[in-house]
């Protein structure tokens, strides 16, 4: 059996995915839970893990840098151990090991995209250190790694490769040098597009995580059609395209959301865009689909594939 918990850490991602024993993190949600209604049950991922007594995960994969996927990793160290880590960026190796952390610029001067990378990094090098202390397996994701546990496959698939490349060089100036904080804010524009993508199969089932990957960009990479999707960027208008939707041809959608956004987010246009392809949609937060009430009082979004492959989706709580 196969489970996925997309757990509601609000505006974020951290999807647990287990089989057989296999525990696997996707992300690790925001630092913060931001500011939930009243019927919100939004939890972070650590507390998460704490609740259903895990302890140590086989592999972590942080999809990309933004705030809202690494910010709850230094948490998560705390109470968790990570046998192996995957990742898109490394900073530089000293004979120390990695850099502590990354520099802290607070003078007010910087946007908020910014200031959530230089956070993002802080947070990320000293998780790094941390996970060296440990003894993790800390690895740089290739263009494509093939993963095997039991009956499942997990294919994980880099970003677009020039975004990668500047990306490790804007951050490691900005490590060594403290200079060039202003190229972060170029970075921000095109971080999505960095995201890792991974595609998981079981017993017949496939499901796809493709982190924050622009629709543009993803319908450049030949995707498959699949059973399951995880809406990039949270549903943003830039998540979905028809001609990628019609590629995918999903049978049920899930949106990490959280429900004090006032941004579209998800935007109404690719919620109507999935409704018209008879695609249900099943959202982290306690948000109202539309015509629908809101399911109150749910930690994740809870998916469960048996040996048979047959699956169930459900909104999980405590």
């Amino acid at each position: 059996m196969l489970t996925l918990d997309f757990i509601n850490v609000g505006y974020g991602d951290a999807i647990l995915v287990r089989e057989s024993g296999f525990t696997m993190l996707i992300d690790c949600g925001d630092c913060s839970l931001g500011e939930p209604s009243s019927r919100s049950r939004r939890i972070s991922a650590a507390d998460f893990l704490a609740h259903e007594k895990i302890r140590s995960l086989d592999l972590l994969v942080l999809t990309h840098l933004h705030l809202d996927h690494t910010g709850g990793l230094e948490t998560i160290l705390k109470h968790t151990r990570i046998r192996r880590f995957i990742g898109n960026y490394l900073p530089s190796v000293c004979p120390s090991g990695f850099q502590e952390r990354a520099p802290t610029i607070d003078d007010g001067s910087f946007d908020p995209g910014t200031s959530c990378l230089i956070q993002s990094l802080q947070i990320f090098t000293a998780s790094l250190k941390r996970m060296k202390e440990q003894g993790t397996e800390i690895n740089l994701i290739a263009r494509k790694t093939v993963l095997q546990h039991h009956n499942m496959k997990i294919f994980l698939f880099g970003g677009k490769q020039e975004y990668l490349m500047r990306q490790a060089k804007i951050c490691d100036e900005f490590i060594k040098r403290r200079e060039n904080a202003g190229e972060l804010k170029v970075l921000d524009h095109f971080i999505n597009d960095t995201s890792s993508r991974i595609r998981i199969e079981y017993q017949g089932v496939s499901v796809e995580l493709p982190g924050d990957t622009t629709a543009a960009c993803w319908e450049k990479c030949s995707p498959h059609p699949c059973d399951l999707v995880k809406l990039p960027h949270h549903g943003h208008s830039d998540s979905m395209t028809e001609s990628l939707l019609k590629r995918l041809t999903p049978a049920d959608a899930v949106i990490s959301v959280s429900d004090d956004r006032h941004d579209n987010c998800p935007d109404p246009n690719v919620i109507h865009m999935l409704e018209s392809e008879h695609c249900p949609v099943f959202f982290t937060d306690s948000l109202s689909p539309v015509g629908k009430s809101a399911p109150d009082y749910h930690q994740s979004v809870r998916c469960v594939i048996n040996d048979s492959g047959q699956y169930q989706i459900s909104y999980a709580h405590f």
